[in-house]
């Protein structure tokens, strides 16, 4: 089972050691359109860094247990009201049950079309052989999220 380490959790030096050995770092090939109202899968396909060759198919399978920082940065154009919101988070073993996210809502200018930065980092405990992969729930109507300003990486501390 993941779980999402708070704030509020107590890490020592040893669990927070130098154990990045297992690393990544993915982008979106090309631009990709999302649904509303849907969680969408974002394929960040465009290996950057796939230290222990643990990426493939726009998901990371955890190679070693331990504890992961994992990020997701997106950028999403087209935002044109108040109410348009939108969601990231990472899914383990491809269910999003127990796992956080981060909400971004847009406050657009009253000319729309305003581009929406959304990031989320995180520490996961996961163990080895579960896969994580990011994904996008908005509210805004179809989008089409763009090359810059997009990835999925993470990496492990111990």
């Amino acid at each position: 089972m993941a779980s999402v380490i708070r704030g509020s959790d107590n890490l020592d030096s040893a669990t927070a050691g130098a154990g990045g050995t297992n690393s990544f770092i993915a982008k979106l090939s090309g631009t990709q359109n999302t649904s509303i109202n849907t969680w969408t899968k974002i394929n960040m396909s465009s290996e950057a860094v796939d230290v222990g060759n643990n990426y493939a198919n726009s998901r990371y399978t955890v190679p070693v247990s331990g504890v992961y920082f994992v990020s997701i940065s997106i950028q999403v154009p087209g935002m044109t009201a108040n109410t348009d919101t939108v969601y990231i988070r990472v899914f383990v073993n491809g269910s999003n049950s127990g796992v956080s996210d981060t909400t971004e809502t847009q406050t657009a200018s009253a000319s729309g079309g305003d581009k929406l930065q959304c990031q989320m980092v995180g520490l996961m405990s996961l163990t080895a052989g579960q896969y994580i992969e990011a994904y996008i729930y908005q509210t805004g109507g179809t989008r089409a999220l763009q090359i810059v300003g997009s990835s999925f990486a993470g990496f492990r501390l111990s």
